[in-house]
């Protein structure tokens, strides 16, 4: 349970120590005295986002420490965590200047996400805000969830419920892919057409450009060929009179060799010009025999294959490649339907996974329904409650709507009155009748799942006279088992609680302070009389609040 709460420089408060009792305990004060702030600096324990605003004083930092009494599986804990301890257990949460926020569990650092699991196990806030949760039908899954413990089955159905939908996304994402191909594949089996039409050669495009460039200036070149030619060849050509002039210097040679050097270099002169010759011979030939394509044959060849390497963005040098490649990607189409196949086969499997862990959980909470309403019904007639028929329906859901939940709904139903029709609550029920539904459900909820210390905000709220000291019997009744503590506005309530603190808030110069002290029986008759009559506290009130003080120490 929660022994001592320390709190500095936190919003209105600038110093605050409170030491907490086990049991029913009452926190009271006027509107806007400052009970909120308490609850947001517990909520600072309990592992909540803290925030610059929270600081009084911005040259110090803001501090929320909380101690609490050590069980063995707190000691668990703190020893799975590599944690040391003493005999209690203090969580202590530092806002500094800068917004910056520390966390300690008995003085070590950790994070916010271990505070928060530590502090969960230790408090539990209900506030007057969430008092429309009871009306949310998202929440009746939640608690009846949460009243039959059973992680296990709700963490198996998520993780089948995360594999389906995983299994659908691939699944809807190749389909999607499939679409594309589809157009891909037409398209490439039309581009397989062409290019086999075409058949491109390797180099088939420079070929033609010189044969464009042939056919374009042939007489000029077979001209230019045909005077080279003779030029060299014939009988009083470069030729000719080369062999003369190697024959004249061979006779001359003969009689003093001295020659031999310049005859060597004449010698290959004569072969490399017989080599020109025979190229001649071969251009000629090349000529004479170049394309039978026309000049406008040789340009309509070259337009269709440009226009061909353009449209599928490729290089001129790369058309004759071209016809293997896209063989290639059809080719892997044919594997198309196997994975389709595949895939659909993965998510049917995956829908069954699914099915059955949602099945079970289904039957779980079928089961456990009844016990949650049995666990709610035996309190309503302590709560004034006694005509309204309570039950919890849970139904089964079709796959089409499934969730991480599962396949179930459950919907929260009541008959506040003899003859009246079971409805969902939030269709039958008052405000003071949801206050009191809420909380029936907050102790079968705490039964099954208990908490050292459950704190609620105006838990009496939409109720007065003989229901609000129903209610405040329950809550009194409840402290036996766990330590509660509760803000209230209610004398009835009040009037039944086994220790009673008073919040206020006093101007200070310019400065506005909010305090908290525990009340003698004395200052605790004066409080109750101030909420029965307000600021002008009437002899009438102060012997009501007598006598109810009397009932409440007398219950």
């Amino acid at each position: 349970m929660l022994i001592h709460l320390t709190i500095r420089n936190f919003l209105l408060i600038q110093q605050l120590d409170i030491d907490f009792k086990p049991g029913f305990c009452i926190l009271t004060g006027e509107t806007g005295a400052g009970k909120s702030i308490l609850l947001d600096a517990l909520k600072l324990i309990l592992g909540e986002r803290a925030d610059y605003g929270v600081i009084r004083d911005t040259t110090k930092p803001a501090t929320v420490a909380a101690e609490f009494t050590l069980t063995e599986k707190l000691k668990a804990q703190l020893d799975q965590h590599g944690l040391s301890y003493d005999d209690t257990l203090l969580l202590r949460r530092l806002v500094d200047p800068k917004g910056k926020s520390r966390a300690f569990i008995n003085d070590q650092p950790v994070s916010a996400t271990l505070m928060k699991e530590f502090g969960t196990c230790l408090i539990e806030i209900e506030g007057q805000m969430e008092s429309a949760s009871i009306l949310q039908s998202k929440n009746h899954l939640k608690y009846l969830d949460t009243f039959a413990q059973h992680p296990e089955l709700i963490a198996q159905t998520q993780a089948s419920y995360t594999a389906l939908q995983q299994a659908r996304k691939s699944l809807l994402l190749f389909e999607e892919q499939a679409k594309e191909t589809e157009k891909n594949e037409a398209f490439l089996r039309h581009a397989l057409e062409e290019i086999l039409t075409l058949s491109p050669e390797e180099n088939e495009i420079e070929d033609l450009l010189q044969k464009r460039e042939f056919a374009k200036n042939g007489e000029q070149i077979n001209a230019a060929l045909n005077k080279t030619s003779e030029l060299l060849e014939s009988n009083d050509g470069t030729q000719s009179k080369l062999f003369e002039a190697i024959h004249v210097l061979e006779k001359a040679n003969e009689r003093c060799n001295l020659f031999s050097p310049l005859l060597d270099q004449l010698e290959k002169t004569s072969i490399e010009l017989k080599e020109a010759l025979d190229q001649l011979q071969s251009h000629a030939q090349s000529a004479d025999q170049e394309s039978p394509l026309s000049l406008e044959e040789i340009d309509d060849r070259l337009y269709k294959l440009r226009t061909f390497a353009r449209r599928h963005q490729l290089e001129e040098n790369a058309l004759h490649t071209y016809r293997d490649d896209l063989e290639v990607q059809l080719a892997s189409f044919e594997s198309f339907d196997d994975k389709l196949a595949e895939l659909q086969k993965h998510k049917n499997l995956a829908e069954e996974d699914f099915k059955k862990a949602a099945a079970v959980l289904h039957t779980s909470r079928q089961k456990h329904a009844k016990r949650f309403e049995e666990a709610i019904c035996v309190q309503l007639p302590a709560l004034h409650l006694p005509k309204v028929k309570f039950q919890t329906r849970v139904k089964e859901l079709p796959i089409a709507e499934a969730s991480a939940s599962g396949l179930s709904a459950v919907c929260l139903e009541a008959s506040t009155n003899p003859g009246q029709p079971i409805a969902a609550i939030d269709k039958i029920a008052s405000g003071g009748e949801l206050t009191r539904l809420k909380l029936a459900i907050r102790v079968a909820l705490t039964d099954a799942n208990p908490v050292p210390t459950l704190i609620l905000d105006e838990a009496d709220t939409g109720v007065g006279g003989a229901t609000a000291n129903a209610v405040g019997q329950h809550l009194k009744k409840l402290g036996q088992h766990m330590q509660i503590i509760t803000i209230t506005h209610s004398p009835q309530v009040a009037s039944l609680g086994e220790y009673h603190w008073r919040i206020s808030k006093q101007q200070k110069a310019e400065d506005t302070v909010t305090s908290m002290q525990e009340l003698t029986m004395k200052e605790r008759h004066m409080e109750v009389a101030r909420m029965l009559a307000g600021d002008t506290i009437t002899p009438q009130a102060k012997e009501a609040a007598s006598a109810l003080l009397s009932q409440g120490t007398a219950a």
